[in-house]
């Protein structure tokens, strides 16, 4: 799939943080919260492509970010109950441990292991955006709820689709364009509502 769908997919993760919050934690739903879900929702129907089946790509693609979106709302959820007790740097760690125990297994049907060139770009990736971002957007949980936070760092598609064009020469197609506009403008107005 396309760089596009896979970060607008990934970032409906916002959208499915509003509806699973307030029944997770037993928290009052918030109106507008279900309005930007749908916004998002609307969003993703732009992404969806013409032929729905697993033959097709960017159906493939938009279906692992949902599935992503899902699971990263769900350890936000959980990284909530946490944070006021335990810094966020220790419950990376903890993250990562679990992860690395539960990716290893796949190494024995991997065809190798990338080239050493890579090596340096993969340990920057791995510290700067995973580590030391998500610390910081965990601490982020202490000032803001969840839903808020989750809102608000939806502008990282801009960036990545930015990226994508500028590294892979990928221009989303106007249907990205138009559900990404509807997605990212859920961010916006969670932005205003916050500062206001």
């Amino acid at each position: 799939s396309s760089v596009a769908i896979g970060m607008l997919a990934v970032f409906t993760y916002p959208a499915m943080t509003t509806l699973l919050e307030p029944l997770l934690l037993k928290k009052k739903i918030q109106l507008h919260h279900i309005g930007l879900a749908g916004l998002v929702m609307v969003g993703v129907y732009f992404l969806m492509p013409g032929e729905i089946n697993l033959s097709n790509d960017t159906f493939v693609g938009l279906l692992f970010g949902l599935v992503s979106a899902f699971i990263f709302s769900l350890r936000n959820i959980m990284m909530k109950t946490q944070v006021d007790n335990v810094h966020g740097s220790v419950l990376m760690f903890w993250q990562m441990l679990v992860v690395v125990i539960v990716v290893a297994p796949a190494l024995w049907f991997s065809p190798g292991f990338p080239p050493l060139a890579a090596v340096p770009f993969l340990v920057s990736l791995a510290l700067i955006t995973t580590a030391i971002g998500h610390t910081l957007f965990l601490a982020s949980f202490k000032h803001f709820s969840i839903s808020t936070a989750s809102l608000l760092s939806c502008v990282q598609p801009i960036y990545g689709i930015l990226l994508g064009v500028l590294i892979f020469g990928e221009f989303p197609a106007w249907t990205s364009v138009i559900g990404g506009v509807l997605i990212l403008s859920a961010v916006v107005v969670e932005a205003w509502r916050t500062v206001v």
